[in-house]
């Protein structure tokens, strides 16, 4: 019985993962060479996806319809191919939601929107 197997996996643990789905290989060996392997996926979802997941949130929270409007703007911006649109829109929405903070937007929904908003900017490479 070994408390220390071997582990290898592919890609390595600490790769950086495309946008879609990536299947990730592990084998586990130990002393004895007895090994046992499994596979996994790993989904990263892209700026529209995330945006799309953002606009859910939104509309299922009681939160102003000001809110949607940016990110709906965003995910048009986005499908016409107006990175730098969509940007402004996101900037804007932080914005908005920064405003609120407190007052009608409460500390955990606030910060997880700003976190979400600011993670599809930088998929979406905003300066």
């Amino acid at each position: 019985f070994d408390l220390n197997p071997t582990l290898n996996c592919s890609p390595p643990a600490g790769s950086i993962f495309p946008i879609g789905i990536t299947t990730v290989n592990c084998v586990a060996m130990d002393s004895s060479e007895n090994s046992s392997s499994a596979d996994f996926l790993v989904t990263v979802k892209g700026a529209s996806e995330q945006l799309s997941d953002l606009i859910t949130y939104v509309r299922g929270s009681d939160l102003s319809n000001g809110l949607l409007v940016k990110l709906q703007d965003a995910s048009f911006q986005l499908g016409k191919g107006n990175i730098k649109g969509a940007c402004s829109d996101l900037k804007d929405f932080i914005s908005q939601i920064t405003a609120q903070k407190g007052k009608s937007i409460n500390e955990t929904q606030s910060s997880k929107m700003i976190a979400a908003a600011t993670r599809i900017k930088e998929v979406l490479n905003c300066k």
